[in-house]
């Protein structure tokens, strides 16, 4: 599919009337809901609101990315603001393209492949100012339609994985594998055998799932209290708490050539952060949510 196809010159709003984020936005969801019948106005726009509050989704570049996962609509739908003047976003940098997306809660694939598409139509020399120039719709619909763009799963796990991979042993104490996530401020890491196979993957989470099950223990033997703070401490200073006690058994893994696309369906409906990497069972890299979002939007947002 071309990206132009993805540009209804219904859905496009050239120039946006509204200069502040939060009137642009009500701006394109009205364009939206009146060129769709699609229902819940005031619900998509507090959907995408809640989104903003939990991250600017200004990239830079004068570019924003307002968007929202609901259970709204069943289909993917794109709607693009054009604001010579600017709209303030809040941010340093004033947004004059703006893509609203709304999407089901299961889409992900097309999701990821609309934005890797647009971050390599921005990426163009001088595309941005173009658009924003463009005199109206169409021959802004026009522009996007030269560059002959398609919408595709092209990048696997082997162009963003790391493959500076911190792991740890079974058998490593669990004091030790928390210096190890301080240390490299993460928030989790594969658990390997002495053949570098995957076997689990332990995280912050399980030191706490398993600290607060003895604190539990530790109440209910004896007759004073304590703080949760120092029990964690002493729990994870034990050596004979190892990582092998707290670990997740059950890790989803991918291959080297497994779409950035798939991994992202993985990491939103698994509710999980990171994927290892493996090559013929063994670890070579792990795959996180910043890194995929860095290689799919890292030419339009800030470096």
């Amino acid at each position: 599919m071309r990206l132009f196809e993805l540009f209804d010159r219904r859905m496009v709003r050239h120039p946006l009337r509204s200069n502040r984020r939060g009137e642009a936005i009500r701006e394109l969801v009205d364009l939206l809901v009146s060129k769709t019948g699609l229902g819940e106005r005031d619900a998509l726009v507090d959907a995408i609101e809640a989104r903003e509050r939990t991250g600017t989704t200004a990239l830079g570049r004068r570019v924003a990315f307002p968007h929202a996962r609901t259970d709204l609509t069943d289909r993917l739908y794109l709607v693009l603001g054009v604001s010579p003047e600017g709209v303030d976003w809040g941010t340093a940098e004033p947004a004059h393209l703006v893509f609203l997306f709304v999407t089901p809660l299961d889409v992900t694939k097309s999701y990821i492949d609309t934005l890797a598409a647009i971050s390599e139509l921005l990426h163009i020399d001088g595309m941005t100012e173009r658009l924003v120039r463009a005199p109206d719709v169409d021959a802004l619909v026009e522009t996007i339609r030269r560059t002959d763009i398609t919408l595709n799963a092209s990048h696997c796990a082997r162009d963003v994985m790391v493959t500076k991979v911190i792991s740890v042993g079974p058998d490593v104490p669990v004091r030790v594998m928390a210096n190890r996530l301080a240390e490299h401020n993460i928030s989790g890491m594969p658990v390997i055998d002495e053949e570098s196979r995957v076997i689990g993957v332990v995280s912050e989470k399980d030191v706490l799932s398993v600290g607060m099950s003895k604190l539990q223990e530790f109440f209910g033997a004896i007759d004073f209290y304590a703080t949760c703070e120092k029990i964690v401490d002493r729990l994870i200073v034990q050596e004979d708490i190892s990582v092998g006690d707290i670990m997740n058994r059950e890790a989803v893994c991918v291959d080297e050539e497994t779409p950035i696309t798939e991994i992202a369906h993985i990491l939103v409906h698994r509710n999980i952060r990171r994927i290892p990497v493996v090559r013929d069972g063994r670890l070579v890299g792990v795959v996180g949510r910043a890194d995929i979002l860095r290689k799919v939007i890292r030419k339009v947002g800030v470096r």
